[in-house]
């Protein structure tokens, strides 16, 4: 997916490797994350991967998120906090935690969701590398209709993927629900959000 600075994956198509595809989001600047992805939706009826452009990680975090099971799978780091030693321009207030609940699921997500000393980790990223199963993109909440609402209408400001899943499946069963499995990884990711980021990504992360 890209729109940002397209012109410039562009330019350097030729450094990705044999057989990238790009799927044009050209209103990137009026909508969201949900109503982004499903600019792909053609491609999505099949298991799918999905980042954010500013995440890095090691090769073994791929690989064991592409062994696990379930509908929706997010990695979730357990060493979150030491991310954030040094860290001085992004605190450890702004970490993306979250909760696993007895049932083996994530249970909260975000900021504010609880206290990082009591998180079962970081989503990596921001909730920003998991796997999707085919076809379970259609039963996110508010995904129906995403792209025909403007931004303002379609989803709450800080509306990052994970956010938008509810904390398990309702009882009813003609409700929609989707559980999130968290993959556990123990370091290895970065996210650059500044240039100290960049710096401790390429002294830290074994790519």
């Amino acid at each position: 997916m890209r729109g940002y600075l397209a012109d410039v994956l562009e330019r350097r198509r030729g450094e990705l490797g044999d057989g990238v595809r790009f799927v044009e989001n050209a209103g990137y600047r009026d909508n969201n994350i949900l109503q982004s992805l499903f600019h792909a939706e053609a491609e999505l009826g099949q298991p799918f991967i999905f980042t954010y452009a500013d995440i890095v990680f090691a090769p073994h975090v791929v690989t064991r998120l592409m062994q696990a099971a379930g509908d929706i799978c997010l990695v979730v780091d357990r060493r979150f906090a030491d991310v954030y030693v040094g860290r001085t321009e992004h605190p450890l207030s702004e970490a993306e935690v979250c909760s696993v609940g007895d049932d083996g699921f994530v249970a909260k997500v975000g900021k504010r969701a609880l206290p990082p000393e009591q998180a079962a980790g970081e989503l990596s990223g921001s909730q920003a590398l998991g796997l999707g199963r085919a076809g379970v993109h259609r039963r996110i909440p508010g995904a129906r209709g995403a792209l025909r609402r403007p931004r303002r209408r379609a989803l709450p400001a800080r509306a990052h993927l994970a956010e938008r899943l509810p904390d398990r499946p309702p009882p009813a069963p003609h409700r929609r629900g989707v559980r999130m499995t968290p993959v556990f990884i123990d370091g290895d990711w970065r996210e650059i959000d500044t240039v100290q980021d960049l710096e401790r990504a390429e002294r830290d992360v074994d790519f």
